[in-house]
Order: C-alpha cells, then sequence, then structure tokens
C-alpha cells in the first residue's frame, strides 16, 4: 500500500493539517483517508484527528462520495446544488449517489427530490 502525503497550513505558523490518502492497495478493505492536525507549542506537539472534508485544500483530494457525505450533514440538496457547492459534474453526484448505501432520495415541497444520508440506527 502506498500514501499520498498533503499539508495544509493552519489558521497559524503553529499549526498545520496534514491529509493521507491511500494511493494503491492490494487488498482488504479499502482504507479511508486520515486527516491530522498537529499543534506545536514549546512544551509539547498536540496532535489530532481531523475530518478532512471540512479541511479546505484537502477536502478536494476526497472521493465525491465522502464530500457527499458531508455537504449534506446540514441537510437534504438537490442534485445541481450539491453539484454547484462541491464543483462537480451533476453526472458524477448521480453516479456517486447511486452506488453508495449512504443516500437515499426525500420528496421536496417544491415536487424536486432532494438527496439526503441514510439514517442509520442500531437495533
Amino acid at each position: 500500500m502506498s500514501w499520498l502525503v498533503k499539508k495544509q497550513p493552519g489558521a497559524s505558523d503553529d499549526i498545520i493539517t496534514i491529509g493521507l490518502f491511500p494511493q494503491k492497495q492490494n487488498d482488504g478493505a479499502r482504507v479511508r483517508p486520515v486527516g491530522l492536525e498537529f499543534t506545536f507549542a514549546a512544551e509539547q506537539i498536540a496532535v489530532q484527528t481531523v475530518d478532512l472534508a471540512t479541511v479546505e485544500g484537502l477536502a478536494d483530494r476526497m472521493p465525491l462520495s465522502a464530500r457527499i457525505a458531508a455537504t449534506l450533514k446540514r441537510g437534504p440538496m438537490t442534485i445541481a446544488a450539491i453539484a454547484e457547492e462541491l464543483d462537480a459534474k451533476p453526472d458524477s453526484v448521480i453516479k456517486a449517489v447511486n452506488r453508495g448505501r449512504l443516500f437515499t432520495k426525500v420528496p421536496g415541497s417544491d415536487g424536486i427530490a432532494r438527496i439526503a444520508l441514510m439514517e442509520r440506527r442500531i437495533a
């Protein structure tokens, strides 16, 4: 397996965010990208995980379905609105939505169907 490592500067010189993106994987379940934020202080270096979908400059390297899921956490949206917000082709959004089991269609009050995250509950 190989990884692509991308660095994104933070709000100050003491903070950086690193995106670790799997590039090649020969076997096993697909590994998800990982985000780490490093905060450098005089006495210590703090490390915490971060959602890469929220980091400008690194989110565009995420799979489209993951970016759609992060966008839909705010609520259902039309295909056109998702495509516009993510700067993606509507056809690509449709394919990603149909491919995954994370999404469902819900009717809108204006008659236009919207895409929403599938609610998952443990019984």
